[in-house]
């Protein structure tokens, strides 16, 4: 029975590293999708949200025309909103011209990513001891 749960604690260890490791991923890759809208080449279009019958917001303008999730988007459905987009990337969509991510959205991983990862270093640690 203890060789079951000193495995299992094993296993719960690398699980919790293996999800700090994609929450940092995470936050990287919108840091990097966030620079590059700021420094990128933008749109302007009038998009129309639109709400399907399984209540998914999206906005369908002219250069993409398979839609953009605008779950985020305070408008309601038939909507004309002001969008910017990347020239090169169609799909990186906002209503401000300037954000595509919010600050908490790059920084909650991360805090996220400590906390969990300080369990696994706290008991290896602890069996040090």
């Amino acid at each position: 029975m203890a060789t079951i749960q000193k495995y299992l604690k094993i296993i719960a260890n690398i699980f919790l590293v293996m999800i700090s490791i994609l929450l940092i991923i995470s936050s990287y890759s919108s840091w990097k999708e966030q620079r590059e809208f700021s420094r990128g080449e933008k749109r302007m279009a009038i998009a129309k949200i639109k709400v399907d019958s399984h209540h998914v917001k999206t906005y369908n303008f002219s250069e993409n025309p398979y839609g953009v999730d605008a779950s985020q988007s305070k408008f309601r459905n038939g909507d004309a909103v002001k969008i910017y987009f990347l020239k090169h990337k169609p799909y990186v969509v906002s209503e401000n011209p300037y954000i595509v991510h919010s600050a908490l959205e790059i920084i909650a991983p991360i805090i996220w990513s400590v906390i969990l990862g300080t369990i696994p270093i706290y008991n290896i640690l602890r069996k040090k001891e």
